[in-house]
């Protein structure tokens, strides 16, 4: 007879008895060793091979121009296996019955999940498994900007000696951004050789702490950013060239109560959030206000609301998205012609102020809103089932104030 292990043949005599037991043992322990063909091993010898099963990938975020190594782990790993991100088909590098390791392909923006399989045997796919994004970063009170899974490090920007530091945003399509101060100082930041250039006519209030958020236009870059920031009262500063705000913007002269600011991406207008809740439609140019945001979660006396995103796909007719409360609980809102979302039960919730931003990931959508919520010690919460963003900077008292990502 001949017992085949790892393709390889040893003739040798076993008495019936013997042959016997094993055939019996192959029977209840099917997947693991092959005699004649029969399962006696882990996918590596003659036969069909076993059903794979993942447990673990890292990391679980990276570019979207591939090249990232991942590493796979988990059991029952054919002689030969193959990697999918989505329906794109990855490199594997090397691997045992029990790790793999392959480099992601090139794929687009969001979250995909991975699919291993075995030749001539079954597959496993593990849902929502990685994300590919330009880059995940927060902000701590100072200025520090840190990135978040295997995004690349800050190599240069602003780090202030007190917490003046408010909001951040980062480039469409990575490469740095820029850091708000309150006093409406816009800084840039790098994480490659190249730093932003400093954007020019933006609104400074010296000495006055009333600057609360920036957004940019979706065709900034490095070399050429526009944008808007967002003061204490409503008051909303366009810069590097970015279009003049309509008349019949929100603003409450004297009253700090102005969170954030989201644009439309044809920059044709946007939402303002107010701290109790409340979602303020403005222009831009000569264009109309946006349609009024419906139901949207209210507030009124209480100063808890913490963020506020619009969905992809969002404009000034149609659009949907979440207000972020500060024990984390999400509110879906739209416009009467938008596509109302369905809040995730997958998600954190304190009960106590601590949530401080929100943002989805690239791929969501109204029936799918995936993403990740940020608190204020920088822990970052997966919502929808999302891939986990770790390592990320974590710290003993709530001095983290934003995050953005793309």
């Amino acid at each position: 007879m001949r017992l085949h292990r790892n393709g390889l043949g040893v003739r040798f005599g076993l008495p019936a008895s013997i042959v016997g037991a094993i055939l019996v043992f192959s029977i209840i322990q099917p997947g693991h060793f092959r005699l004649f063909g029969t399962p006696l091993g882990y996918g590596y010898g003659y036969g069909p091979s076993p059903t794979p099963w993942v447990n673990t990938i890292s990391p679980t975020n990276g570019p979207p121009a591939g090249g990232q190594t991942v590493t796979i782990t988990g059991g029952n790993f054919g002689a030969t296996v193959s990697v999918k991100f989505g329906a794109v088909l990855g490199t594997v590098v090397s691997h045992t019955s029990s790790s793999i390791t392959a480099t992601t392909p090139i794929n687009s923006e969001g979250i995909t999940n991975v699919i291993v399989n075995n030749a001539g045997g079954g597959s496993w796919e593990k849902t929502n498994a990685y994300a590919y994004m330009n880059g995940v970063y927060t902000l701590d009170a100072f200025g520090g900007v840190h990135p978040a899974g295997v995004s690349a490090a800050k190599t240069a920007g602003p780090y202030f000696s007190s917490k003046l530091a408010r909001a951040m945003v980062l480039l469409p399509g990575g490469g740095g951004g820029f850091v708000l101060d309150g006093w409406g100082g816009i800084h840039p930041w790098a994480n490659s050789s190249t730093t932003p250039i400093q954007p020019s006519g933006s609104a400074y209030f010296q000495g006055f702490d009333i600057a609360r958020d920036i957004v940019l236009t979706p065709t900034s870059n490095a070399a050429a950013s526009s944008g808007y920031t967002l003061d204490g009262w409503g008051g909303i500063h366009p810069f590097g060239g970015a279009p003049a705000i309509a008349a019949g913007a929100p603003y409450f002269k004297g009253f700090d109560i102005a969170k954030k600011i989201v644009l439309l991406p044809d920059v044709s207008g946007g939402y303002l959030l107010d701290g109790w809740g409340g979602i303020h439609p403005f222009a831009t140019g000569s264009n109309s206000k946006p349609a009024p945001m419906l139901n949207f979660g209210y507030f009124k006396g209480f100063n808890i609301a913490r963020d506020f995103q619009l969905l992809p796909g969002a404009t000034a007719s149609a659009a949907a998205g979440f207000t972020l409360d500060g024990y984390g609980g999400l509110h879906p809102t739209s416009t009467s012609a938008g596509n109302r979302p369905v809040a995730s039960a997958d998600r954190p919730y304190w009960g106590f102020d601590i949530a401080r931003a929100f943002r989805f990931a690239p791929n969501s959508s109204g029936s799918n809103a995936q993403g990740w919520i940020m608190d204020g010690q920088g822990g970052i919460h997966e919502v929808g089932d999302s891939p986990q963003l770790a390592p990320f900077a974590y710290y003993p008292s709530d001095i983290s104030k934003g995050m953005d990502l793309n």
